[in-house]
């Protein structure tokens, strides 16, 4: 990448510890400006934040897509498990099962529905917990960027850009939650009007 071969070129004289890295900053008070190559490397170092930021956004809106077909199948499987119920009641109809077999075929049913309510509870807990660590990662990258570069402008327009994308980011990771909860709420509701039955 430029941001290697830079700091190659410019860090041989006995600084290898630092080869890749910019001349530090100067202290608080000091007249000197940054030098122009102190100012491109944080350029790149804010360039690959922008390219990181829109690769977690993709991936976000992946996980949403994600999230929907989820609920789309959910809700499929309910509706297919409605019909299946019905066809045993027809079956109950027709051919005089008895109670017992009804009921074990009942239970057998419903312990399905419950291993695929779980199994999809924990898909969406995966979401949720990928989309929280591209957000702590997003945050502690702003967070070493932002101790190299106050002092320079451009760094600030770019926090407060990537400060408004993670508190979207939380809010996405929030409505998810709310959607997970959603989910769960119907899926016991549906169980317990099925026990009724």
């Amino acid at each position: 990448m430029p941001k290697k071969g830079k700091g190659k070129k410019k860090g041989g004289k006995g600084k290898e510890k630092k080869e890749d890295g910019p001349p530090p900053l100067k202290v608080a008070g000091e007249e000197e400006p940054l030098s122009e190559l102190s100012r491109q490397f944080y350029m790149v170092q804010i360039k690959d934040l922008e390219e990181r930021v829109g690769r977690y956004q993709e991936r976000c809106a992946g996980l949403q897509v994600s999230n929907e077909e989820l609920q789309s199948k959910l809700a499929q499987q309910e509706e297919d498990q409605g019909q299946v119920i019905q066809f045993l009641k027809k079956k109950t109809k027709d051919q005089a099962l008895s109670a017992a077999t009804i009921e074990g075929e009942l239970e057998t049913l419903r312990r399905a529905r419950e291993e695929e309510r779980e199994q999809l509870e924990a898909q969406i807990s995966q979401q949720e917990e990928d989309a929280r660590r591209a957000q702590d990662k997003l945050q502690e990258e702003n967070g070493v960027l932002q101790g190299k570069l106050d002092a320079l402008e451009e760094f600030r327009v770019n926090k407060e850009r990537l400060e408004e994308e993670s508190r979207e980011m939380a809010a996405d990771i929030e409505r998810l939650k709310k959607e997970k909860e959603d989910v769960v709420y119907s899926l016991e509701k549906k169980a317990v009007l099925d026990r009724d039955k």
